[in-house]
Formats: structure tokens, C-alpha cells, sequence
């Protein structure tokens, strides 16, 4: 969190319009979102406990010889964490700073993640709106590729399951690309399927 703070910091003094987090699997980034809501519910619990705990500390550190300054200055900073961990909290819930955008692929378990995720995000009433579905074959019943065919039917039918769990969500597919997304040229590539919606075979009416 202390890091995640120096971070945010450090972002205000850059001149960008918007900062991208790539985040972990669904169960790390769920632990990790939910850091600022348990740290300040534990440095609310210290701050309470604080004048009642100083005379038996004080008694304690006296009866084994230490130095009441280290406890003291400790319980000194729990007032600004408290200030840091609140602003971290509220930006998270800010719509017009932050935002989450959900990415899976087409896949039983990648799908289940996401509402995992979102219901997670709901939870910890975080922005979430923009729904990114990775790898999707552009294959319909005329491809030559069996394996190609199958694969995109298979395909469908989660596409079909996200985007009626989603339908007030923006929902974007990208196409499976030949090659691993590096450098500039494919990076922008693959940001064009983001920002214009890519034609599939199998979704042309």
C-alpha cells in the first residue's frame, strides 16, 4: 500500500492523461484492491485503542527496560497512513480517475473470473463498465480449419454468455493475432481492434 501511495505520488507529477495498471490474475488483483479498505479499517481499530493502550505500554516498556520513543513515534504515523490509505480509498471510488476494464477470453473459467470480478468490483463500488474479450477466432463454418471451426464455435457460445451478462457493459472483441503484441507497430495494431470494432466472419448480419 505504502508503495501503491508513492506511486500515485508520483503519477500527479507526470504529465499524462491517463496511467494504466496491468494487473495480476483475478485473485491477486481482488486481495489487492481490497488492501486500502482493510488497512484502514486496522489502523481505525489502533487509532481507538491508542489512549487506552499508552499507560500499559508505558508500564510494559518500563517493567522491560525499553524506550517509550519508538512506540510513541510509531503510533504517531498512524494518523497520516490513515490520511494516505483514505485517499487511496476514495480514488479507487472515483469514477473520473478510476476505472476498471475487465480483460478475458472466450473460455468457461476466463468468463467465470470476470463475473467473479465484477460482482468484486461492485462490492467495493469501484467504475467498471468496459468488458475486453482477448484471442477471438475470426473462423465461421466455411473456414477450411476444422480444429479452427470448432474452436469458434465453441467460442461463440461464451461470447453469447457475455455479452448478454454484460449488455450495459462495453463490450469489445479483439481477433487472435498471428504473432505475440510487441513493440510500437503491433501495440497500435492491436489499440485500432480497441477503438474500431473488428469484423468477424461469424458475427456479419
Amino acid at each position: 500500500l505504502v508503495s501503491f501511495s508513492s506511486l500515485l505520488q508520483m503519477v500527479r507529477g507526470m504529465d499524462f492523461d491517463v496511467v494504466v495498471f496491468d494487473t495480476a490474475p483475478t485473485g491477486h488483483t481482488m486481495r489487492l484492491l481490497e488492501l486500502p479498505q482493510t488497512t484502514e479499517k486496522a489502523l481505525k481499530m489502533v487509532q481507538s485503542m491508542r489512549s487506552a493502550a499508552m499507560p500499559i505500554l508505558s508500564a510494559m516498556s518500563g517493567m522491560m527496560g525499553m524506550q517509550m520513543d519508538g512506540i510513541s513515534e510509531l503510533l504517531d504515523k498512524v494518523d497520516p497512513m490513515l490520511e494516505t490509505v483514505q485517499e487511496v480509498a476514495k480514488q479507487f471510488k472515483d469514477p473520473s480517475l478510476c476505472t476498471f476494464v475487465c480483460v478475458c477470453i472466450p473460455e468457461y473459467l476466463s468468463v467465470y473470473e470476470t463475473e467473479r470480478l465484477v460482482q468484486h468490483l461492485a462490492f467495493l463500488e469501484m467504475d467498471t463498465s468496459n468488458v475486453v474479450v482477448n484471442f477471438v477466432l475470426d473462423a465461421d463454418e466455411t473456414s477450411d480449419c476444422a480444429t479452427c471451426r470448432s474452436r469458434a464455435a465453441m467460442q461463440q457460445r461464451y461470447i453469447e454468455s457475455i455479452r448478454s451478462l454484460y449488455d450495459d457493459f462495453h463490450v469489445v472483441m479483439s481477433p487472435l493475432k498471428k504473432s505475440e503484441v510487441r513493440g510500437v507497430a503491433l501495440l497500435k495494431s492491436f489499440g485500432a481492434t480497441l477503438m474500431h470494432p473488428y469484423q468477424f466472419k461469424w458475427d456479419m448480419e
